[in-house]
């Protein structure tokens, strides 16, 4: 009984259960035994069951015996259903939920499997499996809690691993950092030695890394290090270097008294109450928006200094103007100054996942990048871990300014720690709310923030007419009459800028503003103070600050010299009279930095620059840049921007190859929109310079790009297209084939049959007529799988295993044919499943077997092995493989990545998860979304296919109308679409909807011969077995 309960939901034959019962040394009477065996445990379970009655809970399955209980009966099946709860929410990014899961699912656990059962080596190996997963989900839950702040949670459970497993090291980790985490340092001490005692006397070795950096960190804390200062004292006692940086950043950024925040003393409240659970363990959620000028930054200046005054971490990251800005660039800022405040081991444990923030290996831009998958999510991950870990002891307080500035990745960033705020920090952000008006993306980040816990959103409006003549004053030092407030107030609209601007301006043309100030004589924009200052400058500076406006808001000394083609001598009288004028201000504590008083000054500059003279000023920026930076790839994404605004200045070859450079540097910080942005960038500049082999190179890359995440939707059809059409041109057949059939492929995805069926014979006519032997492996590929869409699996089959057998040639040595990897994977993945639906099983799982070991780690070729082990195994009724493939589906693409191969893996899941009878409403609603979404908005191949699993879901869960419902809308779908492959699955499906609704035998048998008629016409032999009806 212990075996087929461990065997939860999968078959176990009568020669498995004799072998995992007498290993290699069964009595003669051994099936008589196991039989008998049967027959009591039926008996236990159900004392009435009648002799030779099958019973409710023990089925026998062919010569195999299924122990099926029901849905929440048995430990291991809820335990097994929290952790693939867990690993959904953790695909949606919501970590604090899966860990909740896991934490539950440890909670059924009260000893090791089949304790106090005395088996042989085979069966005990069954039970070790089963411990083996209480062990991973032990060490996936401790990762979880202790990036919540939560490790008390699974402190438990971790007990209990420790003694089920006293050599197993990650659970020992753990342990001990929960251990240290809690307080109970001794305690955590002393499970270190003990562990390193036993490695050593029974394995003879020492502790690993994972033991050794528990024991370091335990080490490095001081036993009240989970006390959280609540004090600028307690802040200096403990790091009095860093509360020492915190001040001179609080004071270097500008003063938060006197002029500043004249007319803000309602807003500083406000925000001083919203920010007060940072400081009690709480977490805060600010979004200040106004429009420029209104002092959104002053304010924060306010924020940083208060906070750093009360004890807090505070990292601040600014968003800045212009595309060619580094991705994550805020990011980029915040996070050193965070990991900065971490002792080195606890920096280098959790510093893994924050590798795209750091500076690329030299040579990694030198060749095209494959895009991480799980990156984003590991960064994300980290960054949450990061906080967490300085705010056990120390609040974080994250500012973030010019938020309508940010890339998309960066709002992405966002987006996470904005819904996963650790216990004890809290985030301000400042945005315009117009010029520029939010765009989509900062949209939806303001979306996401509403939904947040503690959020609260301040509107920054403009000052009262007290208040303009109390900013005018301060500002002067003259007294003002209350006519010249009322013109100041009615051309300025109350913006503190503004204001202060003119009130600088009419205080310098007269040395008052006592008199009566017409209005007339007021300017009508900040833009027009700005232009009357740059007449008063000489030419050389006037074009200096035009070059430096073009360079950013902050401007290198050095990189404007140059630029300027100046001596920094020169150069420095220059920026002086900017500087005496309000344009420029030099930066705290760097001499050789300098920024605009205001974005607003900036801009007002960059509209006075004629076009003519802008376009060199980029070109000589990427000069200066290039001669001025080393591997460090800091410039990349600048040089790239300044010479493709530099337009025909730049010479295209130049551009084109820097575009191409900064993608990849996108792609490598997760920035994967960026990246697409650059090589679109990229094939313009080739195609209008009439340059077919730069725009080629760019293609390739951006197709490959946007092919990976789509799997070539019909949006890249053109790209392909086009790219097709410069390869032929240039005679590289190869490479037009390759663009060829993801051309093919769109359209096949995309269910337009008469398109694909076009491109697929124009493919194999290539392969007829070519000796390259890619060229014939790509055709072949083509018109098998488009013959299996159509229906005829024999035909298919045939050309799908010429190509294979071609691909299988060995290469010659240093050559690397393209598109000939991807090819590869999808030529064993989809001959797997057309030998499966063949009704050969045992080949389909060879080449699937085939097909995951030469995956390997790359998450790309894991989720094509798990989408086809999803999809086969559920036409074959393999529940068990339908999990397997799942669950690894989710942990190589846990963000949804791959949008159309990670579909049938979260499919899969719901689908696995109703055959076991767990959670299967949620699973059902959770499967139509995913079809509803992602296959039918836009449609999308194999969505008859997947409207069958659904219908056999809600088969199975009883729902016979909407099972029915959904089939129909299934055989609409088959007609409309014309794929048919699966449509002896769909006629097999009916059958089983008549029996379990009562239907008359003789009609059942009618639609099982048609089911079988059908899947042998077509050479669908595995839906043609009658007994899957049954």
């Amino acid at each position: 009984m212990a075996l087929l309960l461990a065997r939860q939901g999968c078959p176990v034959s009568t020669g498995d259960l004799i072998d995992l019962l007498w290993d290699d040394d069964p009595p003669a009477s051994a099936l008589n035994v196991v039989q008998k065996y049967i027959g009591s445990v039926r008996r236990l379970l159900e004392p009435d069951l009648a002799a030779r009655d099958p019973g409710s809970y023990l089925l026998r399955r062919g010569d195999s015996y299924l122990f099926a209980p029901g849905s929440g009966v048995l430990d291991l099946e809820r335990f097994r259903g929290r952790v693939r709860d867990a690993a959904i929410a953790l695909s949606d990014g919501r970590s604090r939920l899966a860990a909740d899961h896991l934490i539950e699912a440890l909670s059924l656990w009260h000893g090791p499997a089949g304790d106090g059962i005395h088996l042989g080596h085979r069966a005990t190996s069954v039970f070790t499996g089963l411990n083996e997963e209480f062990f991973e989900t032990c060490v996936r839950a401790t990762d979880l809690a202790a990036a919540a702040g939560q490790l008390h949670r699974v402190l438990p459970a971790l007990r209990l691993a420790s003694h089920v497993g006293p050599l197993h090291e990650p659970v020992h980790a753990g342990l001990v950092t929960a251990l240290g985490d809690v307080g109970q340092r001794s305690e955590a001490l002393r499970v270190f030695d003990a562990v390193r005692t036993r490695l050593r006397d029974e394995l003879g070795i020492d502790p690993g890394d994972a033991l050794r950096l528990a024991h370091r960190r335990v080490l490095a804390e001081p036993p009240a290090i989970r006390r959280r200062p609540d004090s600028s004292r307690a802040m200096t006692a403990q790091n009095p270097a860093r509360h020492a940086d915190q001040s001179r950043h609080a004071r270097g950024r500008a003063s938060v008294t006197g002029p500043d925040l004249i007319g803000r003393a309602a807003e500083c409240a406000l925000l001083r109450r919203t920010l007060e659970p940072l400081y009690t363990g709480g977490i805060a959620l600010t979004l200040i928006e106004g429009e420029p000028g209104v002092g959104k930054t002053r304010l924060l200046d306010f924020v940083a200094a208060d906070a750093a005054s009360r004890g807090a971490l505070v990292a601040w990251g600014n968003c800045l103007q212009g595309s060619g800005t580094p991705s994550l660039w805020p990011w980029l800022k915040i996070f050193p100054t965070l990991l900065g405040t971490l002792p080195p081991a606890t920096r280098h444990s959790l510093n893994t996942g924050l590798a795209p923030l750091a500076q690329p290996e030299g040579g990694i831009l030198d060749r095209p990048v494959e895009p991480d998958t799980n990156a984003r999510f590991r960064l994300f991950d980290d960054a949450t871990s990061v906080i967490a870990e300085i705010a056990v002891s120390t609040p974080v307080l994250i500012i973030l300014d010019d938020l309508h500035w940010a890339d998309v990745a960066s709002l992405r960033l966002l987006d996470h720690l904005m819904t996963h705020l650790p216990s004890g920090s809290a985030i301000v952000c400042a945005f315009r709310d117009r010029a520029p008006t939010p765009s989509p993306d900062l949209a939806g980040t303001l979306a996401t923030a509403s939904r947040a816990r503690g959020h609260r959103r301040l509107l920054l409006g403009p000052l009262s007419i007290e208040e303009v003549a109390s900013l005018i004053r301060a500002e002067s030092g003259a007294e003002i009459s209350r006519r010249a407030v009322l013109s100041v107030h009615a051309r300025t609209g109350g913006n503190p800028f503004f204001v202060r601007e003119v009130a600088r301006m009419l205080g310098d043309a007269d040395g008052t503003l006592a008199g009566d100030t017409s209005r007339s004589s007021i300017p009508g924009s900040v833009r027009d103070v700005v232009r009357g200052r740059m007449a008063d400058l000489e030419p050389r500076a006037g074009d200096m600050l035009q070059a430096a406006a073009l360079i950013g808001r902050r401007v290198e000394l050095r990189l404007l010299a140059q630029v300027c083609g100046q001596s920094v001598p020169d150069c420095l009288v220059h920026i002086e009279s900017c500087v005496s004028l309000g344009l420029l201000d030099p930066v705290a504590d760097d001499p050789y930095l300098y920024r605009f008083t205001h974005d607003l000054v900036r801009e007002a500059v960059l509209e006075a620059t004629p076009p003519s003279r802008t376009a060199l000023l980029h070109l000589r920026t990427a000069d200066a840049l290039t001669g001025m930076i080393d591997e460090s790839h800091e410039a990349t994404e600048r040089i790239a921007q300044h010479l493709w605004s530099a337009g025909p200045s730049a010479d295209p070859a130049r551009t084109v190859t820097a575009l191409i450079r900064a993608s990849r540097l996108a792609v490598v910080r997760t920035a994967l929109e960026t990246a697409e942005r650059s090589l679109r960038l990229a094939v313009e500049t080739g195609r209008k310079a009439n340059e077919p082999e730069l725009e080629l190179s760019a293609l390739s890359e951006l197709t490959a790009l946007t092919g990976r995440r789509s799997m070539y939707g019909l949006a890249s059809v053109e790209l392909l297209q086009r790219a097709e059409h410069l390869a032929t041109r240039l005679g590289r057949q190869e490479e037009a084939t390759v663009f060829l059939f993801s051309r093919w492929t769109a359209h096949c995805q995309g269910l337009d049959s008469v398109k694909s069926r076009e491109l697929a014979r124009q493919l194999l006519d290539l392969a007829d007529t070519s000796h390259l032997p890619l060229v014939r492996a790509f055709g072949w590929q083509a018109w098998g799988l488009q013959r299996y869409s159509d229906g005829h699996l024999d035909e298919a089959r045939e050309y799908m295993v010429a190509a294979h057998a071609l691909l299988g040639e060995e290469q010659p040595q240093g050559t690397e044919e393209p598109g000939r990897r991807q090819l590869e994977l999808h030529s064993i993945s989809m001959l797997a499943e057309v030998t499966a639906v063949s009704g050969d099983l045992d080949a389909a799982r060879s080449l699937m077997a085939q097909l995951e070991q030469r995956a390997g780690d790359e998450p790309f070729a894991l989720t094509i092995w798990a989408a086809h082990a999803v999809r086969i195994g559920a036409m074959a009724g393999d529940v068990a493989a339908v999990l397997r493939g799942a669950e690894r589906g989710l942990m190589s693409d846990p963000e949804f990545s791959f949008r159309y191969l990670g579909i049938f893996v979260r499919l899969g899941m719901c689908w696995a998860r109703v055959m076991t009878g767990s959670d299967i409403d949620r699973s059902i609603a959770e499967a139509e979304r995913l079809i509803n979404t992602r296959l039918l908005n836009p449609v999308g191949s194999c969505v008859a296919l997947c409207l069958g699993f659904l219908a056999e879901m809600k088969l199975v869960s009883g729902d016979l109308h909407g099972a029915q419902t959904t089939l129909d809308f299934a055989f609409e779908c088959l007609e409309t679409y014309d794929q048919r492959y699966a449509e002896g699955m769909l006629v097999q499906m009916r059958a089983r909807i008549m029996r379990a609704s009562g239907a008359h035998s003789q009609a059942i048998r009618s639609v099982t011969e048609q089911a079988r008629s059908i899947s042998e016409l077509r050479g669908s032999h595995l839906f043609a077995d009658e007994r899957s009806v049954s």
